[in-house]
């Protein structure tokens, strides 16, 4: 039971890469993204339950969060076909956002962080759900909303990075410190 979150969370990367060569069967697909979803909930859960949270946990659980989100991204521009162009700005503006917070965390800490704050979690959440949406309807407002949350989430992050000299990776907000 030690390592069932850390297992959970290996099986949703598995799973993650399973997503691209299965988006046009749209029931296995839907099924498989389900689970991503349900082992991304259930780790987390498993982990503060069994008391078997750790900095491997969370560095593990934001590795899989990140490959489910290249898979996403891929899997928005294979379905986007034409209106990719339209589409790139916002999605270009997330990703070089994110990156910069990479190199904060670099330079500043001399890590690679990823926080937990309750805007990338929520963006993680809105993200699921739109790329369910996305592939049923190929709506771009889908993706200019996303984008749109997710870039307000990176600032926050960016902040924290910035601001935080030991930055606490499940801090709730830049404007609510954990209690230590």
């Amino acid at each position: 039971m030690k390592y069932a979150a850390n297992i959970l969370t290996l099986f949703r990367v598995v799973l993650s890469f399973l997503l691209v060569p299965l988006r046009d069967h749209c029931a296995v697909f839907t099924v498989i993204y389900l689970l991503c979803g349900l082992t991304d909930i259930l780790d987390g859960v498993i982990a503060r339950k069994t008391g078997t949270q750790s900095t491997l946990g969370a560095r593990l659980d934001s590795a899989a969060d990140l490959v489910l989100f290249a898979v996403i991204l891929t899997l928005g521009v294979l379905w986007a076909g034409n209106r990719l162009t339209i589409l790139l700005p916002p999605i270009i503006v997330v990703i070089v956002l994110r990156l910069l917070n990479l190199v904060i965390s670099g330079v500043r800490h001399k890590k690679l962080l990823f926080i937990h704050t309750v805007a990338n979690k929520a963006t993680g959440v809105i993200l699921f759900i739109a790329a369910l949406a996305f592939m049923f309807t190929h709506s771009s407002v889908i993706v200019w909303v996303v984008c749109a949350v997710a870039a307000l989430s990176s600032i926050e992050e960016g902040l924290v990075l910035l601001t935080d000299n030991h930055p606490d990776l499940n801090r709730k907000s830049i404007f609510i410190r954990n209690r230590q």
